[in-house]
């Protein structure tokens, strides 16, 4: 009898383990800490989630890659200048035909803000058509958690940044 009931408590620690670290996931970043976030091999950016923190005045991010679409394989990459100056806005688009595959960005203290560069990629089969930016997908100071459909991509990324809003 005391082995059945040990076996059951080390039973239900496991499950008890199991679902904590099931919802538990850490986010890619961390605050005021410089990033670098790459899709694997083959893969896109698709989805950005990130929640900002009023002590830091910074973001924590969390990125999701996919499969790229049509089969197609970003290998040719190229590594953008940082798209953005420090309390300025961000507004940046990979070349003609290429997709983001991966971010870069530090955070500067003093000016409360961050600097990004993006990791653009593509394929020689490949090409993007009908091009057109998303509406604001999150407040100052507010959550984000935003993916594009299926047979889109991101190829580009526009912030504005408020001084007042710090």
């Amino acid at each position: 009898m005391a082995i059945l009931s040990v076996s059951l408590s080390i039973l239900l620690v496991a499950v008890v383990l199991a679902l904590y670290t099931g919802e538990a996931k850490a986010w890619d970043t961390k605050y005021d800490e410089p990033f670098e976030y790459n899709c694997p091999s083959g893969q896109v950016l698709y989805r950005l989630k990130s929640i900002h923190h009023n002590r830091h005045e910074d973001r924590k991010w969390d990125f999701s890659c996919r499969p790229a679409p049509g089969g197609a394989n970003p290998r040719r990459c190229l590594a953008s200048n940082y798209a953005n100056d420090l309390d300025r806005e961000l507004n940046f688009q990979c070349n003609s035909d290429h997709m983001i595959t991966g971010i870069y960005s530090f955070h500067n203290n003093a000016r409360e803000d961050r600097r990004f560069r993006f990791k653009c990629c593509s394929d020689e089969n490949f090409s993007t058509s009908d091009c057109r930016y998303t509406s604001y997908i999150n407040n100052f100071d507010g959550y984000m958690n935003f993916a594009v459909p299926q047979d889109k991509i991101i190829v580009g990324a526009y912030s504005v940044h408020d001084n007042h809003s710090e």
